[in-house]
């Protein structure tokens, strides 16, 4: 028998007995080596991953002699001396951060190390770094609305409102970058998991503009990393815009049926939610209300200033595209002068010509206050005799158009058949939206008969006369064209578009009485509170009533 004395630590020592004729290739090293004393092996070993570094941390032993650490990686191609000073008696904790390594997964060894060649055993673990390939695998924190509040039109800057959907459970923050418009100045917001709302001010209008961009990122915290993870930046983009154009109806033999002109109508261009840049989505096809993807269009700003448009009408893609006419950007004056065709079934189709222009006015269009109340009583005097008394006026106003409890105001034989609004505050009307009643088994005859309104006019005031005034203040206009009451103001003469007669299917017939008629006021309308409504035709000689499915209104606040 042969004793070998092995040294493994600090005052530690065991001899290993055995017989010469069992020794493997390992036992023989040992004897070939005779006695080694070896230091105090690294305690407690952790490893801390970081973005493009690694922290490992560990207790050095109560072992005098260690003087260094050496870190060994990547197959003991990478190392690091690290010097220890000792500073109290006993277990020490000691650490290092190792920074410039590639993401991806490490293994480490810890050896301890002194002047006189005397090593420790190694001590081993894992570890990863992170990088963009796994910042990528987390997502910003979701938007569930975005829009303006205030707008300035001389500095085309504005105050933007984000609503925020729910985070993810470890993310701790969302980070909003972006330049004030006035001064240019570089802006971070750090958004905290719980707030559901934000309020940026001073972002600038300026469509396809670098320095109007948000770029919003948000922060994770997993595990026990030492850096949080930042996403990638998503850009969002908000543009305000004034459009006017006209929407000509073509039938299959591309005879023109049709042709409506509108003014005024807002909208909002936002970038797309695409890796390229200069895309960017509107939310409404012509003059049409749609703020859903079942009406808007996607337009690419190409570096030749051309436009290229693509999008949805009616819920289907790809029936909005360029016309022979090219539509341009000018991105001096950031003027969109658009043509685009829409798509219809039967070969039917609509050619779009219009030009948007950053908004010039410093207020937003609002719907007006629902519900408008009961009428009855409000507005005394008019159609103030046989309402019906099942069928209040406020139930047309509860939000859903086209319901069958729609409302039927009625008036005795030879009395007017209107009916005036109260809209709560003075608006600037820019539209209108009429639902007819349609039943929930519909067909055309249901949209364009019912009694519902075919043809209408509108007359609006900022106040009404003392309630005692004869009943001749509410007498029908006898001149339609413009006079009636030197304090009422002619609003307009509006006609439903007749689809049947255009050749459309009864589904699309259905569709656009379910989605209402939108009808865009003049400009020049000024500001009204009340608004007197006048059923010219509803498809029957006795215009003793009608009916609404639901009516809404919108228009610039005026304080």
């Amino acid at each position: 028998m042969k004793k070998v004395v092995i040294a493994l630590g600090y005052l530690i020592a065991v001899t290993v007995c055995f017989s010469c004729d069992d020794m493997n290739d390992i036992h023989q090293k040992y004897l070939d080596e005779g006695e080694r004393i070896y230091l105090g092996r690294a305690d407690s070993l952790k490893a801390f991953s970081g973005n493009g570094r690694i922290k490992l941390v560990w207790y050095a032993t109560a072992d005098p002699k260690v003087e260094t650490t050496v870190i060994y990686w990547n197959l003991r191609k990478d190392s690091i001396e690290h010097p220890f000073v000792r500073t109290q008696d006993g277990l020490q904790k000691d650490s290092v951060l190792i920074d410039g390594l590639a993401e991806g997964s490490y293994s480490f060894e810890l050896i301890g190390k002194n002047h006189l060649g005397e090593r420790s055993l190694p001590a081993v673990i894992q570890a990863s770094s992170y990088g963009d390939s796994y910042a990528a695998t987390f997502r910003y924190r979701p938007i569930t609305n975005i829009s303006f509040t205030l707008f300035d039109p001389v500095t085309q800057s504005s105050t933007v409102k984000i609503t925020w959907g729910t985070p993810n459970a470890s993310c701790v923050g969302t980070k909003v970058v972006y330049k004030k418009r006035s001064t240019g100045e570089d802006t971070v917001i750090i958004v905290d998991s719980e707030t559901s709302e934000s309020v940026l001010t001073d972002v600038g209008n300026r469509l396809d503009e670098p320095n109007d961009l948000l770029h919003i990122s948000s922060l994770y915290a997993p595990g026990q990393a030492i850096d949080m993870i930042e996403t990638a930046v998503h850009p969002e983009q908000l543009a305000c815009y004034t459009a006017s154009g006209t929407r000509m109806e073509y039938d299959a033999s591309n005879t023109l049926v049709a042709s409506v002109a509108y003014d005024g109508q807002e909208k909002i261009i936002r970038k797309a939610p695409v890796a390229q840049e200069h895309v960017f989505d509107c939310n409404r096809v012509a003059e049409t209300a749609g703020t859903t993807v079942n009406t808007n269009f996607r337009i690419t700003l190409n570096d030749n200033q051309s436009v290229g448009i693509t999008g949805y009408f009616n819920g289907l893609l790809n029936t909005l595209s360029n016309t022979d006419g090219e539509s341009t950007f000018n991105p001096e004056t950031k003027i969109l002068t658009l043509r685009y065709k829409v798509l219809k079934p039967a070969g039917r189709y609509a050619i779009v010509e219009e030009t948007l222009v950053p908004k010039t006015s410093p207020r937003f269009e609002i719907a007006a206050a629902k519900p408008f109340g009961d009428m009855r009583f409000t507005i005394p005097k008019d159609n103030r005799t046989e309402l019906n008394a099942t069928m209040t006026f406020a139930k047309a106003f509860d939000g859903i158009g086209g319901a069958d409890n729609a409302y039927l105001p009625r008036n005795t034989v030879g009395d007017p058949t209107s009916v005036t609004f109260d809209l709560h505050e003075e608006l600037q009307l820019t539209r209108v939206t009429l639902w007819p009643r349609v039943r929930t088994t519909a067909t055309a005859a249901d949209v364009y008969g019912n009694v519902n309104v075919m043809k209408f006019e509108m007359w609006g005031t900022a106040t009404l006369a003392d309630p005692i005034q004869p009943d001749t203040y509410w007498v029908d206009a006898t001149d339609p064209t413009g006079t009636f009451k030197a304090d009422w103001e002619y609003l307009g003469f509006f006609e439903v578009e007749r689809l049947d007669q255009w050749g459309a299917t009864t589904d699309e017939i259905v569709a656009r009485g379910r989605e209402g008629n939108h009808f865009a006021l003049p400009v020049s309308a000024g500001p009204v509170r009340y608004v007197r409504f006048y059923c010219r035709d509803n498809q029957y000689t006795n215009l003793s009533y009608f009916h609404i499915g639901e009516l809404s209104f919108w228009g610039i606040p005026q304080n």
